[in-house]
C-alpha cells in the first residue's frame, strides 16, 4: 500500500524535506496523513483475525548512512503514524530489523532488476524470537519498484513472521 503519488510536487516536496533535510514536521504531516489508509487497511484485515496487535517497523538504514543524515527518515514517520494512531493496539519496533549491507541509494539505480539486486541480502532479522509468528506492518516512505521492502519482507518471513504488510507513503 502506497496511497500517495510522489509526482505531485508537494508529496516529494514533503519527502524530501524529511529525507534530505529532517525536517520533523514534514515527517508529522506525512505520518498523519497516511493514517487513515493504515487504519482502513488495518480494520479490513481485523475482521478476518490478523493485524490485531502488528509490530510497526520502519525500514532501517544502514549505520553508515544513518551516520551520514543523523535520523532515519523511515522511523520518524513510523513515529509520526503510531501517534496519529494512539498506537491503538500497535508496537513500534525501531530495532527489529537491521540493514546489514550498504547498497548504493535506491534513488540511484536504473532499473527494476538493478534494484532488486542491489537490496539482495541487504536486511537482518536482530531479534528473531520477537518475529515469529507476529503481524508486521513495514514501513518504507517511498516504493518505486518495491524493492527495498520486498527484500525486508523476506527476511521477516523467513524469520517466521505471520504476516507482512508493505505500507509506503508514496509510489
Amino acid at each position: 500500500m502506497a496511497p500517495l503519488p510522489y509526482k505531485k510536487p508537494l508529496v516529494r516536496y514533503a519527502i524530501q524535506a524529511v529525507k534530505y533535510h529532517g525536517h520533523k514536521r514534514a515527517a508529522v504531516l506525512l505520518g498523519e496523513t497516511l493514517a487513515p489508509f493504515v487504519a482502513e487497511e488495518l480494520a479490513e484485515h481485523q475482521m478476518f483475525g490478523s493485524f490485531m496487535n502488528p509490530l510497526l517497523v520502519p525500514i532501517p538504514l544502514h549505520a553508515i548512512r544513518f551516520h551520514e543524515r543523523g535520523f532515519n527518515q523511515a522511523e520518524r514517520i513510523a513515529s509520526a503514524l503510531c501517534n496519529t494512531l494512539n498506537c491503538e493496539g500497535m508496537t513500534l519496533e525501531l530495532h527489529l530489523l537491521e540493514r546489514a549491507k550498504h547498497t548504493e541509494s535506491q534513488a540511484h539505480s536504473t532499473s527494476r532488476a538493478k534494484r532488486f539486486e542491489n537490496m539482495k541480502g541487504a536486511f537482518v532479522v536482530v531479534d528473531r524470537e520477537r518475529v515469529v509468528d507476529q503481524d508486521i506492518l513495514l514501513l518504507d516512505d517511498v516504493m518505486t519498484t518495491g524493492a527495498t521492502l520486498s527484500v525486508a519482507q523476506k527476511a521477516l518471513y523467513k524469520a517466521g513472521a505471520r504476516n507482512v504488510l508493505c505500507i509506503a507513503v508514496a509510489h
